[in-house]
């Protein structure tokens, strides 16, 4: 017949539960020792909470993995932006008055402008019209009309400092 008499118990695996042959020392399913498997008709209650607790457990592994990939995609974005350059100190001169436009932004003396433009740590742009410019501007200073400003701000350094001028 099937090679199991009726009188003798069905014996299950105690890691994964599933059914094993009377003669069988190991689990085919699982690998599992069937050393001590308990022998009865109903499978054992730990088998099959085992198998409830196995999605779980493929879900956190999964979890686990997507951390792992976003921590290592931030590292990589981290590591390839480069390092933001010092910023440029240009030493401001001070304020003679404060009937002057603006009182809250630096000023720069034209020695000063100079300097930083011929060591090139600045660039000096002149925001007035181009005819004006044409009548005369500061040596080595860019012509970038104020109303031209917002268009043209891309062709402005990102590593020098800007300084703007006007008369």
């Amino acid at each position: 017949m099937s090679g199991s008499s009726p009188t003798q118990a069905v014996r299950f695996c105690p890691q994964c539960g599933a059914a094993l042959r009377a003669d069988a020392q190991f689990c085919t399913t699982c690998g599992a020792s069937a050393a001590g498997a308990p022998s009865s008709s109903a499978r054992p209650a730990a088998a099959s909470t085992s198998k409830a607790g196995r999605p779980w457990l493929a879900i956190g592994a999964v979890v686990l993995l997507l951390a792992v990939v976003a921590a290592a995609l931030v590292w990589f974005n981290n590591a390839q932006q480069p390092e933001p350059s010092a910023a440029v100190a240009i030493p401001t001169a001070p304020v003679a008055s404060q009937d002057i436009p603006y009182p809250d932004v630096a000023r720069v003396s034209p020695e000063q402008a100079h300097m930083s433009a011929m060591s090139g740590e600045a660039v000096i742009v002149d925001v007035r019209g181009q005819e004006f410019y044409e009548a005369g501007h500061a040596r080595g200073a860019l012509s970038l009309p104020l109303e031209e400003l917002p268009a043209r701000f891309s062709e402005l350094p990102k590593d020098q400092a800007v300084l703007f001028y006007c008369t």
